[in-house]
């Protein structure tokens, strides 16, 4: 592996990394893996596929993406034909997507906060998705119920979807039920897409125009890991929020200590 790129970022470097024997490239930051892409420019990461799958069983049309890294769904998403727009707050991401990982000069790249950004536009999308991070954390302002609802503003109202990648460490890790339960209050109707029982996973959370949204598969194969991310894909199920009465009582105790914790430190 060698690096082909590093740029600063508000958050860490940016690291572009190729692999040798099989032409892949990576975006890093932050030491972790935001992107990862074949010589072609798609997409290795199962989350991606998955979202692009269930983007084109909407057949949308018109679709904002909140965070950049590589660029891979936006890539995918241009070359089926969909209309795209992808906001994030550093310059450097949009440099580099289209100059290692191959993202068509057609994507509208927009350089602001993804809150902002839905705050002052005057455009409807068909479907909104949030993939932006921190390191290994989606930033606290964009799950937030404030954030929700400046993203339901800004879908169409009878089949507009949105979709968010939440990282998930272990099976303990209750950072998407924290936000399909938020974005419970904002749509009536909200899901979540997991494989549980797998550590340092991607979880989708859907919310919107989604009674009739059936499981991901592999639409476009890429030249490597193919089988890989089929049997990924494969073991994605929409289950139930864990947020009932014994889950949040656990989980306001592990915030409550965590806080105290961060006092006792002061």
């Amino acid at each position: 592996m060698i690096t082909v790129s590093s740029l600063p970022s508000p958050i860490g470097k940016i690291n572009v990394r190729r692999m040798l024997q099989t032409g892949a490239t990576i975006y890093e930051q932050g030491d972790c893996c935001q992107s990862e892409a074949d010589e072609l420019g798609v997409s290795l990461s199962s989350y991606i596929h998955a979202l692009f799958s269930l983007l084109w069983q909407k057949r949308s049309a018109r679709v904002l993406m909140i965070g950049c890294g590589g660029g891979t769904l936006a890539t995918l998403l241009v070359r089926a034909g969909v209309r795209v727009t992808v906001v994030d707050n550093n310059p450097n991401s949009f440099f580099l997507a289209h100059n290692y990982f191959q993202m068509p000069a057609q994507v509208n790249c927009v350089v602001s906060d993804g809150a902002n950004y839905l705050d002052v536009t005057g455009e409807l999308y068909d479907a909104i998705v949030l993939d932006a991070y921190n390191g290994s954390r989606i930033p606290g302002h964009l799950r937030s119920q404030r954030f929700l609802k400046l993203v339901k503003r800004r879908l169409d109202r009878s089949e507009g979807i949105f979709l968010a990648n939440v990282y998930l460490h272990h099976d303990f890790d209750l950072t998407a039920d924290r936000m399909l339960h938020m974005a419970g209050t904002v749509w009536p109707e909200a899901a979540l897409l997991d494989a549980r029982g797998t550590s340092c996973r991607n979880a989708i959370v859907l919310a919107g125009a989604i009674h009739n949204m059936g499981l991901p598969r592999l639409m476009v194969r890429p030249t490597s890991k193919s089988f890989g991310i089929e049997l990924d894909l494969s073991c994605l199920k929409y289950r139930e929020g864990r947020l009932g009465s014994a889950y949040a009582a656990v989980d306001k105790f592990r915030r409550l200590a965590t806080f105290q914790d961060m006092q006792d430190g002061e």
